[in-house]
């Protein structure tokens, strides 16, 4: 069974009308994302490394789909943190293309954006970043055949207010690409309602993307730094959830859900075409 499965059958959450505004509170709690940059960063090192390679590609793919004919692809990376994911796909978008493409990006963090901007090649030397901003202000009339939201949708909420301002962001056959956890939480009626409530015309799929963790043979590895950061990913606050599991609980669950070493850190990909 996937851990998510196992959770939503042991754990008692509010509905989901009241968890949109409940995880935006909890996420904006100061402290909430203290310490977490080396706990994140070894998260990322225990990622299944073809799982990683196949998450690229699955990405990759869906902005390839938005190509104009002999057009560069101009891609906005919304929540790039310190843009190693987007440049992994920029390099594999080059290479599937065969054709240089536009990249901006919005980082919040000034920290991570200054990484971001070290890392990734600048347009001006030939290699694709274009812009790095703080908020969507940045890009205020521009066009994108793609936007990528990484894991960072449940930072835009009220997504009524920050998803029509992507939409208007997207050219006539672009795409709207988010990738987030599947922890039970369904964001592809949101965004079709959004739509249709703008008058947005949609084509949207959505599809299910393994993430293999890597957990340990024996006994579960993870410090409680880790285990905590796991147990946020899945709801288990009070704030949501009105029985969160124990440290104790969420560990044998894991072990329970995990396979030869590593557990199924599965996600959802919905990509919201624009018609």
């Amino acid at each position: 069974m996937k851990i998510h499965e196992s959770i939503q059958e042991k754990c008692q959450f509010f509905p989901p009308e009241e968890m949109r505004p409940k995880v935006r509170a909890l996420l904006q709690q100061k402290g909430f994302w203290d310490d977490w940059d080396k706990v994140y960063e070894v998260f990322r090192y225990y990622w299944h490394v073809q799982d990683k390679a196949n998450l690229i590609s699955r990405i990759t793919r869906c902005i390839m789909d938005t190509a104009r004919e002999l057009q560069s692809i101009e891609v906005l990376d919304v929540g790039a943190g310190d843009g190693e994911v987007i440049r992994d796909i920029m390099e594999l978008l080059l290479t599937e293309t065969k054709r240089l493409s536009m990249l901006d990006i919005i980082e919040p963090s000034s920290s991570k954006r200054d990484i971001a901007t070290r890392i990734l090649p600048h347009r001006e030397y030939g290699g694709c970043l274009r812009g790095a901003f703080q908020t969507m202000d940045g890009v205020t009339g521009r066009s994108y055949d793609a936007i990528v939201l990484n894991n960072v949708i449940y930072h835009l909420e009220p997504l009524e207010d920050s998803i029509p301002h992507l939409f208007n962001n997207l050219r006539k056959g672009g795409s709207l690409i988010i990738l987030h956890i599947n922890n039970n939480f369904d964001y592809e009626p949101i965004i079709r309602g959004i739509g249709e409530k703008q008058g947005v015309s949609l084509d949207i799929a959505t599809h299910t993307v393994p993430l293999r963790v890597f957990l340990g043979m024996g006994e579960v590895i993870y410090d409680a730094n880790m285990i905590n950061m796991f147990k946020r990913f899945y709801g288990q606050a009070a704030q949501l959830c009105s029985n969160p599991l124990s440290d104790d609980e969420f560990s044998a669950l894991l072990k329970q859900c995990s396979e030869d070493g590593f557990f199924d850190h599965e996600h959802r990909l919905i990509t919201a075409r624009k018609t």
